[in-house]
């Protein structure tokens, strides 16, 4: 067995090497407990975002559960109404309610493919010299109709001669079923 040999220290030395030895330890300590810090300040900050992260998705899931909610609310409606809807046709009959069918300048339909489930019926109106109570009973009725129409886009122009009859453009629109 190897034998360490005895050293002889001074009493000043020796109190030199122990405070160097317990200097050594608390500097040894302090870095341990400088890197432990700078752990916890990471895993807080992380901890931090993560929380941030939770309450967004609980936020999307409201706004996911919601959205599910409406589009039942919506394929409900979509059942009640009848296998040969057009909105092109519903338009003419609600004008024709209205009493303005001889205004309508035009009524150009178009359909835009929106989803795998969902194609969107679009037409553009033009009316010409109807007053405004006619214009307001039309567009109530579009707007109040159980087929889930929407108006978009409305423009209204009084006529230059008769300021109380107006011209007016819009576009009406709603989700159908998509022709497989």
């Amino acid at each position: 067995m190897f034998k360490l040999p005895k050293i002889r220290l001074a009493k000043r030395e020796r109190l030199l090497l122990i405070g160097g030895i317990v200097l050594l330890l608390l500097l040894i300590f302090f870095r341990l407990l400088s890197s432990g810090h700078k752990r916890m300040r990471t895993l807080e900050r992380v901890n931090r975002k993560l929380e941030k992260d939770l309450e967004e998705m609980y936020h999307l899931q409201s706004r996911y559960l919601t959205l599910e909610e409406r589009l039942k609310s919506f394929d409900e409606r979509m059942v009640t109404r009848p296998p040969d809807f057009t909105l092109f046709s519903h338009l003419e009959d609600l004008a024709s309610q209205a009493g303005i069918k001889e205004r309508i300048d035009y009524l150009k339909p178009e359909e835009r493919v929106v989803s795998e489930r969902y194609r969107r019926s679009l037409v553009r109106v033009k009316l010409r010299a109807v007053t405004l109570e006619q214009l307001t009973r039309y567009l109530y009725s579009v707007e109040s109709s159980p087929h889930s129409l929407e108006v978009r886009r409305l423009h209204i122009t009084p006529q230059s001669i008769r300021r109380e009859l107006l011209n007016v453009t819009f576009e009406v629109s709603t989700l159908l079923p998509r022709k497989i």
